[in-house]
């Protein structure tokens, strides 16, 4: 007779054993569900494996003898193959964006009992963000837009990617003040920075320090006017 144990995958094999510890431990008279709520994996006639959702019934008399075992079967291989897909895709995409030297974070949306938005949550956050808040990025990971950047300016941010995920339409600004150092009383800075809608609940926020920049085209606007202001003098 063709055993259960003979269909499992390799890496789902210990689960039998533990399949059979727990209708052995049936108390008499008793009907017990065992197996996984877990899909494993399981061989087809033709070799391949298909992952399904396997439930085991052991059926014992008064006496406690068991008699019978019975099953279920459930095919659940396109579910659990779209559910490695998208987090093999997720994976990639968090190594990405971990490589990048500008930073970012995933913010989720905070609704009241309306269903209005009233904060956001840093769902995910790289080295650079955390860098650019004193922090490290697990330290950021949970807390809201207004504990980091404070009331004031975490108001702004917050009213500004509630916008995106309303008009699903991301915003892009650049060469702005930088609020969150200026509201830490540190020198002038200024940021690109881009919000894009990621669902119906998140969205990335990404920001690029170009002080530099702006300051390099503040000196050469400087010099142009200065260079106008001689000749015209003569």
């Amino acid at each position: 007779a063709l055993r259960l144990l003979h269909l499992l995958g390799r890496d789902d094999v210990p689960l039998a054993a533990e399949w059979r510890e727990r209708l052995l431990a049936m108390t008499p008279g008793s009907q017990t569900r065992s197996g996984t709520s877990d899909p494993v994996r399981l061989r087809r006639a033709d070799d391949s494996y298909v992952w399904c959702r396997v439930t085991v019934v052991g059926h014992r008399d008064p006496s406690g003898r068991l008699t019978a075992v019975s099953g279920t079967v459930h095919d659940v291989d396109d579910l659990v193959r779209a559910r490695i897909a998208a987090a093999d895709a997720a994976a990639k995409l968090h190594a990405v964006l971990d490589a990048e030297l500008d930073p970012h974070v995933t913010l989720a949306a905070l609704r009241d009992e309306t269903g209005e938005i009233v904060d956001f949550a840093i769902d995910d956050a790289n080295a650079p963000a955390g860098a650019y808040f004193g922090l490290s990025a697990s330290d950021l990971i949970g807390s809201t837009i207004r504990q980091i950047e404070g009331t004031e300016v975490g108001t702004a941010d917050v009213r500004r990617s509630a916008e995106v995920l309303r008009t699903r339409t991301a915003v892009v600004e650049n060469d702005v003040p930088s609020d969150v150092r200026a509201s830490r009383g540190e020198p002038p800075a200024w940021v690109d920075s881009r919000i894009v809608p990621v669902d119906d609940d998140r969205v990335l926020f990404t920001w690029r320090d170009v002080t530099d920049r702006h300051l390099s085209r503040e000196q050469v606007s400087s010099a142009h006017d200065l260079l106008r202001a001689v000749l015209d003098s003569q």
